[in-house]
């Protein structure tokens, strides 16, 4: 029976091409290095959880432990409104999309660099054209709401999650 990592992967595999191909690019080694890392992860949950520390408090220890690393991602549900101007000029402005890639990559690289992390694959980058024209008509036909907050992201893989949060849970 396949436990959640198992399934989550098989998920992300199906539904991510970006997470697919950088699957692919790792050698055999690699990728059983990365899903026994997050294999561990699970275990060590479960290990938490069976010395009868809550779920809840645990989180809450992980969260404080990840907080200066990762940004919370608003929760929110979309209501159709008038389309921002300003965000569909700037979304189909290629050359200042790929500008503002740039820049963020730069922050990002450094923001990394200060605390010694190389990640073993970056991946992301910016919206196809034809994608975010794509979400434009379909919020100007009233389908679905206008929602541009993907057209740059970044996707920042390591070799171990412990790198990245530390040794404090190890």
């Amino acid at each position: 029976m396949l436990g959640w990592p198992d399934i989550h992967f098989l998920h992300l595999m199906k539904m991510d091409t970006g997470f697919l191909q950088a699957l692919t690019l790792m050698s055999a080694e690699q990728r059983s290095l990365y899903f026994e890392e997050i294999r561990f992860v699970e275990r060590r949950r479960q290990c938490l959880k069976q010395l009868e520390i809550r779920d809840a408090e645990w989180h809450a220890k992980i969260s404080a432990c990840l907080k200066n690393w990762f940004l919370p991602i608003r929760e929110c549900e979309y209501r159709p409104e008038a389309p921002d101007v300003g965000r569909i000029l700037f979304a189909t402005d290629t050359a200042r999309v790929q500008q503002a890639y740039a820049v963020f990559k730069r922050v990002l690289d450094v923001e990394l660099a200060k605390f010694g992390l190389r990640p073993e694959r970056f991946y992301g980058g910016v919206k196809s054209p034809a994608s975010i024209k794509a979400k434009i008509d379909s919020s100007r036909m009233g389908t679905f709401p206008l929602d541009l907050d993907d057209v740059i992201r970044f996707r920042v893989v390591f070799r171990r999650l412990v790198d990245v949060i530390g040794s404090q849970f190890t």
